[in-house]
This record gives structure tokens, C-alpha cells and sequence, in this order.
């Protein structure tokens, strides 16, 4: 028997267990087909061996663990293959529909890309999904017209690598890449943190004209906010609806939202947005029209006949949001009793409080009508509940 194994046998386990093991299991492994104990020093100096020759990598857990890097290439799938077109164009919808209204970015959804513009100087990053790696990505790409901040985006994507130490780093002549992973909760957390980097930087790629000027396009908006739901729901993603207002953009848009103001919001020092029906309620009931199966256009509708802002006083406010016990109207999360969907949505603000609201020149406040699922869909429902109740 050798003194000690081969690196050949420990690439072999390896290969065996699925490309990845942890240090202690792989050791254990290596023990077993040894037949005799292997130290911990003699393991470390074969896994450095296959290391320095390019076969595995280092990975993370508790312990550290060793990666086939040979498991890591992926079959290409010979292009035009239409199932494979679609399973990345549903990735990269995932990822559109998770960066929709990130806070300091505008996202458009290209063919097989995003495109990110972050800031104020409208810095421009893409993002997408690459197919042989299995990994969504971060992607700057140098400009012929443009100064090269390479080094630049190297050390932010590097900072991100710093915490999260499986990111790869890609860098060719003309563009550098952050490859995360399969993750689409972590790609966007990564998407957040490399924006936050770029509040204090320029990459000087921004497009001379932008169109929307920061104007925001009401049937556009809503229409989105109102997908974003639908598709999480029919997907069943939850995750992206844990931080839903600020995904939603719900606090973004005054702009088309801000229906008016009392006499005493007008003039205060500190005066508060309040929308006129709770955002919790608006987001709930979205979520259950899209459970049955609503159009996204009904949804759309939905939301636009019931979020609205008004301006009011500190002190009006808090006689909202404070409970009766403490001489309030207990009416932060909930409209007044008796009020439905479909009632007039400005009810919580001057049917209970006597409040007085100067509605700005033509704001909208038509009645909203409720929608009917069809006939055929509630007889399907209710075979369920009956044939699922044993």
C-alpha cells in the first residue's frame, strides 16, 4: 500500500459525490477508499495539489469545502432550442420582475438582457443570465465613446466579493462581468449593494437623452406594478413581496397619486403623506384578484382607483393612526366600518376625521367597480372546497 492516496483518488470521489463535498466528508471519503487514516495535514497537501493543477476550487460551508471545477461546465444546449429559449427568458423575467422599482435604478427588460440606470447621472450596468455558467450576472461594458472605468467597477465588484467569496470576477478588453448565482433573492441584494456603490461615482456611460426625465407614465406604472403581482403569484414567489411597498414603488410616485391636501397640511412644518386607503389593504387585495385569476388589467385598474395621497397635519394624522384607547380613530391599517371595495376611497379621510381636503385641479376619483370572476371559475372553486373537505 502507497504511503499516503493519490490526488487521482480524491478527484475521483469527487466526481462520484456530484463535484462537491465538504473538507471533513471528503477526508472521511478518502479514509474509507484508503483503508487506512489519512491526516489532516496529508489531505490539505492533495487538495492543494488538485487546487494549483486547476481541477477543484475552494468553496464555502462550515469547514470549508472542495468544488470539481470540471462539474461547473455546463452542456451547451445547441442554439434555437426552443424549451432552452424559454426556460432563460423565464430566468431573466424573474430577475426583471424582483428589480422592478429598485430603489435608485430604472429597468428595462431587453431580449436576453436588463438594462440598469443607476443614480442620478444614470450609470449603466446590465444584468442577465448565463446559461454555461447556471448564474445570473453583473455586466459593465466599455464604450468606444466613453471613458473606460474598468478599474472602477473591478474594485466595486470586488468589495461584493469580498462578501460573498463564490462571485466571479470576469475581466476582457471590452466589458467585466460578475457572475453571483442561481439565487435570484441574492443576485438582487448584490444589484443593491453595487447601485449603492455607484451613488458617489460616475461611470460616465449614462445615454445622452433619457427619455422619461423623470417623469413617471401613470398607465405604464400601474400596468407594471400590477404584472409584477400577477406574476408572483402565479409563480409562486414570495420572497420579492416580503419588502413589496418599496418594490411596489407605492412611496415613489407622488407625482400622479397626490390628489390634494388639508388646509392645515398645507401650511405645516411637518406635514405627512398619507394614503387615503391603507397600501397593506390595496397590496392585499391585488394579491387576492390575482389568486382568482383576474386579468392584469383588472388589477391595474384596481390599484389606480385606490391609491391616493393627501397632505395633512402631523397632528390630523395621528388622530388616524392612534388607537382609540388613546383618544384616536384606531384607523392606520383599516377603513371605517362598513366600507367596501368600490366605496368612495377619500371615506377614511373626511367621512371620519371632518377633515377638509382642497383636491388638486382635476383629480380623478371615479367609482371603481368590482370584478366578477366568471360563473365557470367559482363552480370550480367550490367542487374543491366540497371534494377536499374529506
Amino acid at each position: 500500500m502507497p504511503a499516503r492516496p493519490s490526488s487521482r483518488t480524491l478527484l475521483k470521489i469527487l466526481k462520484l459525490n456530484q463535484g462537491r463535498l465538504g473538507n471533513g466528508k471528503a477526508r472521511n471519503l478518502l479514509i474509507e477508499d484508503f483503508g487506512a487514516d489519512v491526516s489532516a495535514e496529508t489531505y490539505e497537501h492533495i487538495k492543494n495539489q488538485l487546487i494549483s493543477t486547476g481541477s477543484i476550487r475552494k468553496g464555502r460551508g462550515r469547514g470549508g469545502s472542495i468544488v470539481l471545477i470540471e462539474s461547473e461546465k455546463k452542456t451547451i444546449v445547441p442554439r434555437g432550442t426552443k424549451n432552452q429559449r424559454k426556460s432563460n427568458e423565464k430566468k431573466v423575467d424573474d430577475l426583471f420582475t424582483s428589480l422592478s422599482y429598485t430603489p435608485g435604478a430604472r429597468v428595462t427588460r431587453n431580449r436576453k438582457t436588463i438594462t440598469l440606470l443607476c443614480g442620478d447621472d444614470n450609470d449603466k450596468i446590465f444584468c442577465g443570465w448565463d446559461d454555461s455558467k447556471s448564474r445570473y450576472y453583473l455586466e459593465y461594458r466599455v464604450e468606444s465613446d466613453n471613458q473606460d472605468c474598468t478599474a472602477l467597477v473591478q474594485k466595486i465588484f470586488n468589495d461584493e466579493k469580498d462578501i460573498i467569496p463564490d462571485l466571479e470576477i470576469h475581466t476582457r478588453k471590452s466589458n467585466t462581468k460578475l457572475f453571483i448565482n442561481e439565487t435570484i433573492a441574492q443576485t438582487n441584494r448584490v444589484v443593491r449593494d453595487v447601485i449603492s456603490s455607484l451613488s458617489n461615482v460616475t461611470l460616465a456611460n449614462g445615454p445622452e437623452k433619457f427619455s422619461e426625465n423623470n417623469q413617471i407614465n401613470p398607465s405604464r406604472y400601474y400596468t407594471e406594478i400590477a404584472s409584477v403581482i400577477k406574476h408572483c403569484v402565479v409563480n409562486n414567489l414570495r420572497w420579492p413581496m416580503r419588502n413589496w411597498r418599496q418594490m411596489l414603488g407605492f412611496d415613489d410616485v407622488d407625482s400622479i397619486i397626490d390628489i390634494g391636501y388639508s388646509h392645515l397640511g398645507l401650511a405645516s412644518k411637518k406635514p405627512h403623506r398619507e394614503h387615503v386607503v391603507p397600501v397593506c389593504l390595496i397590496k392585499e387585495e391585488a394579491i387576492r384578484l390575482a389568486e382568482k385569476n383576474a386579468p392584469v388589467k383588472v388589477i391595474a385598474d384596481f390599484i389606480q382607483h385606490h391609491l391616493w395621497v393627501v397632505i395633512l397635519d402631523e397632528e390630523e394624522a395621528n388622530l388616524l393612526d392612534t388607537s382609540k384607547e388613546k383618544g384616536g380613530l384606531d384607523l392606520k391599517t383599516q377603513m371605517p366600518a362598513g366600507w367596501v371595495w368600490g366605496d368612495n376611497p377619500i371615506e377614511r379621510i373626511i367621512g371620519c376625521t371632518g377633515i377638509k381636503i382642497s383636491f388638486r385641479k382635476a383629480a380623478p376619483l371615479p367609482k371603481w367597480k368590482p370584478w366578477r370572476g366568471r360563473r365557470r371559475d367559482k363552480i370550480s372553486e367550490i367542487s374543491k372546497k366540497f371534494f377536499s373537505s374529506d
